[in-house]
């Protein structure tokens, strides 16, 4: 996760202690509160900071570095002595490349103990442009400047009357952006004005937190922040964050996304070892997971760092372990980045090593030398040309002689394979291919949630869900190395049973859509063609008397028909990475649209009802014994 610190103020206010330092460098609690900020930003997640510096911006470039960092990587966008606002500061970092596809906004001066993750999540689902988060403040901190309601900011205006405007939020001084919107920004403006623009549009999502920001942007906040810090935030400064090591070393906890509370007892296990020639600003994080592979190790390792260099890139390796022998030591000695975690899946592996991924892009593959690492350059070509999902195919590729048993590879891979192509209109050779690329940004957005073996398959549906630019290239599958056993070996001959069904599972929870929607269209049609010719009475069609019971037929696929469909939308709607299928939706069933149709249809309904209830009420509350013209309407009605 990235975060941009806004540090390149002049803190005018703060004058005179701003005279000879940066704000961001003012002590608090006996430390730079810097050192405050980038400790919490660690513990919530953040592995990336772009500091927007000015004036006196030397001084926190020179702090950093004799000052061991929490967090993995700090870069710098000075826009000099002459100020360009926070919008210009943002704009100067797009045009330095820095910024990633979507990341988190927040002010040098700004202390906010709350959890990311939910932000984050938000943001997402939101399929907004940007985020604001924002708390109720009626007045209470600053001067009300948000009007929020239903996950949206309505407006954001500085200047308006909050009374007049109805503003009773407040900018709480964290916020989510994609990096397209930047472009909107000239040098200098105000970010502010970027917000507004954004909300009159409709285009801010907005999300309510509830517990109070600090800040020391003046001396009361400075104060309130010391008190904070030395009583219940205590916690917050606390050394056990991800921090590089020498060799063999295990680095501290990782990031939490809780602030103000201890990390759980999971992230307690997890611990990240760096050997002593880590490459600096990877462009290629290669992120491979191992399970006692002490055999092929050490080798693995080779071809990875073998596979860079005729890349021409810059990479790392980052073994992913939960090995009961020597494997870790192994790894780290052959130069690559140990994370060390508990034995929780595959998928989940995976999960632990994205915050500690620093690579724009991310090759994924198995430890055992059964795919070829030394063969990157496909895979680092197809990114440049813009791909975000890059799917390596054995069946387009090399498979040697006892790689892949003859039941993965004629029934089970075939048929999988086959399945999700139709049910998610994909085109993929082999899904289950375990040598594949994708941007960490997309990574970050699929937001996966298997922790087994399933995770391959979710990617690959995900990948076309999210409508991202997909490539596949061969690959070269070798078997077994002499003297290792294969994991679906050692968990015996039931494994890629249940290997084959957790991944079908995976698709059909995904995909229901397939299930519902264009069948339940489907159903909607038949039981139409049955109902509405028997609204008049009964009907002879080719010497058969069609009456009552083919109408309640009808009438009861079409209900049906029309469940499965709608049930098909919110499945859409779940999945709908693009925003197209929300827009499409709410186009076709807009409020006032909806309200008439409903009020139209229940107005007919009660129409075709009443002469069956005269009916009714004429003959004494009784019901005539042969269905006629009333009864047929009425159930039209009912429908």
């Amino acid at each position: 996760m990235q975060c941009v610190i806004l540090a390149g103020g002049l803190g005018t206010r703060m004058l005179p202690l701003t005279e000879s330092l940066p704000k961001t460098l003012l002590p608090v609690a006996g430390r730079p509160f810097a050192w405050h900020q980038l400790h919490w930003l660690a513990r919530a997640g953040v592995t990336d900071v772009v500091y927007c510096i000015g004036h006196r911006g030397q001084q926190i470039r020179e702090f950093w570095n004799r000052t061991t960092a929490p967090i993995l990587s700090i870069r710098y966008v000075d826009e000099g002595e002459e100020p360009q606002g926070t919008g210009g500061a943002l704009r100067l970092a797009l045009d330095e490349g820095v910024l990633q596809q979507s990341f988190l906004v927040l002010y040098g001066d700004s202390f906010l103990p709350i959890e990311f993750a939910p932000v984050w999540n938000a943001f997402l689902r939101s399929q907004s442009p940007a985020l604001m988060t924002v708390l109720r403040n009626c007045g209470r901190w600053d001067r009300s400047n948000v009007r929020f309601s239903d996950g949206r900011v309505e407006l954001y205006d500085k200047e308006a009357d909050p009374a007049r405007a109805g503003m009773e939020f407040i900018d709480y001084g964290l916020s989510v952006m994609r990096r397209d919107v930047v472009l909107a920004l000239e040098k200098p403006s105000d970010l502010s004005a970027l917000f507004h623009g954004l909300s009159v549009r409709g285009e801010l999502a907005g999300l309510e937190v509830h517990d109070r920001f600090y800040e020391i942007g003046s001396p009361e906040g400075l104060q309130d922040l010391e008190s904070f810090l030395a009583g219940q935030g205590a916690s917050l400064r606390s050394d056990a964050l991800p921090v590089p090591r020498p060799e063999g070393q295990l680095a501290a906890e990782p990031p939490v996304s809780v602030a103000r509370h201890a990390p759980t007892p999971a992230l307690r296990d997890i611990r990240l070892r760096v050997p002593h020639d880590d490459v600096a600003e990877p462009e290629i994080s290669i992120v491979v997971p191992a399970l006692n592979e002490q055999v092929t190790i050490t080798e693995f390792v080779h071809w990875c760092r073998q596979g860079l260099a005729q890349a021409s890139v810059k990479g790392e390796i980052l073994i992913v372990d939960s090995s009961s022998d020597e494997t870790p030591d192994l790894a780290l000695a052959a130069g690559a980045r140990v994370l060390q975690v508990p034995k929780r899946g595959l998928g989940r592996a995976y999960l632990d090593a994205i915050p500690f991924v620093r690579g724009q892009f991310i090759i994924m593959g198995d430890a055992d030398l059964t795919y070829d690492f030394r063969e990157l350059a496909p895979f680092v070509a197809r990114w440049r040309e813009g791909n975000e999902f890059v799917m390596g195919s054995r069946f387009k590729g090399t498979i040697e002689d006892g790689a892949m048993p003859a039941l993965h590879r004629y029934f089970g891979t075939p048929l999988t394979n086959w399945i999700l192509n139709v049910l998610y209109s994909a085109d993929f050779s082999d899904i289950h291919c375990g040598m594949r690329g994708i941007t960490r940004d997309a990574l970050v957005r699929m937001n996966l949630k298997s922790q087994s073996w399933e995770y391959a398959s979710e990617m690959v549906l995900k990948s076309v869900q999210m409508e991202l630019k997909r490539a596949e290239v061969p690959v070269l599958f070798f078997r077994d190395r002499e003297g290792r056993v294969s994991h679906h070996l050692r968990m015996g001959w039931l494994s890629p049973w249940l290997a084959g069904w957790i991944n079908l599972k995976s698709m059909l929870i995904h995909g229901a859509e397939f299930f519902t929607l264009r069948p339940g269209l489907i159903l909607l049609a038949i039981g139409l063609g049955l109902t509405l010719p028997l609204a008049g009475g009964p009907i002879v069609v080719q010497g058969r008397r069609m009456s009552m019971y083919w109408m309640l037929l009808g009438m009861t696929l079409s209900l049906a028909g029309l469940q499965s469909f709608f049930l098909g939308c919110l499945s859409q709607l779940l999945h709908d990475y693009s925003g197209r299928a929300r827009a499409r939706w709410l186009r076709l069933f807009r409020y006032n649209r909806a309200m008439l149709t409903s009020a139209a249809s229940v107005a007919g309904g009660i129409a075709c009802l009443l002469p069956l209830v005269t009916d009714y009420l004429r003959k004494g509350l009784t019901l005539s014994g042969t269905p006629g013209t009333p009864e047929h309407v009425a159930i039209l009605g009912l429908l």
